[in-house]
């Protein structure tokens, strides 16, 4: 329910900023980036949905002097990170710490 909510005020905003709404901002492939976004940052915290919007928004501009290998690399990225970061980036961050404290703790 609270993410109907999120969503209807996303789409307002949108609306009221742009002055008009067409059938492209829903268009698929604009479905598949923002779930990139969500899986990529982490889907258990608000906080890995923002670094993973962060990052595929930020990348691109980054590498734009790779030219022909811009989209190769942020494959890369994406399949690395699905691979061995399998919880997303902020979850997988967060356990790195808690370990390391944990062990500088013990030690």
């Amino acid at each position: 329910m609270l993410s109907a909510c999120y969503a209807s005020v996303a789409g307002s905003l949108i609306a009221l900023f742009n002055g008009h709404v067409t059938p492209g901002l829903s268009d698929f492939m604009v479905s598949v980036q923002l779930v990139t976004m969500v899986v990529l940052g982490g889907m258990g915290s608000v906080l890995g949905s923002v670094v993973g919007a962060a990052l595929l928004v930020l990348l691109p501009q980054v590498l734009s002097s790779l030219h022909d290998y811009e989209q190769a690399f942020i494959g890369f990225v994406m399949v690395a990170s699905a691979i061995f970061l399998r919880a997303g980036i902020v979850p997988s961050l967060a356990r790195a710490l808690q370990s390391r404290n944990r062990h500088d703790i013990t030690s």
